[in-house]
């Protein structure tokens, strides 16, 4: 699965009918619409957190690169295929296009 480049993409929103949890290091998402649960690992859980803080998609990418040992690049293909699984799964709105169509 392909993810969104994250380098002027727009930032996916939460909707309010997703519910999120932290539990030790992992965190449980609860999608009322399907009254699916989802889990999160630890990565997942800051990632997930990161987007609540509402940094937008490069502040999730500075935090990230800055608490974690990974390369950019890795982190790009991660992050973007993270966004586009949980766009897929109803979890965040928005397909993490630029603001400019690409």
């Amino acid at each position: 699965m392909k993810g969104p480049a994250i380098e002027g993409a727009r930032s996916p929103r939460i909707p309010g009918d997703v519910l999120f949890a932290v539990l030790d290091e992992q965190a449980v998402l609860l999608n009322l619409a399907t009254g699916v649960y989802h889990g999160l690992d630890a990565v997942g859980t800051r990632i997930w957190q990161l987007l609540s803080e509402q940094n937008g998609l490069e502040g999730v990418r500075a935090a990230m690169l800055e608490e974690f040992e990974v390369q950019p690049e890795r982190l790009e293909r991660d992050l973007g295929v993270f966004l586009a699984e949980m766009v897929e799964r109803g979890l965040l709105d928005g397909d993490g296009s630029t603001d400019d169509g690409v």
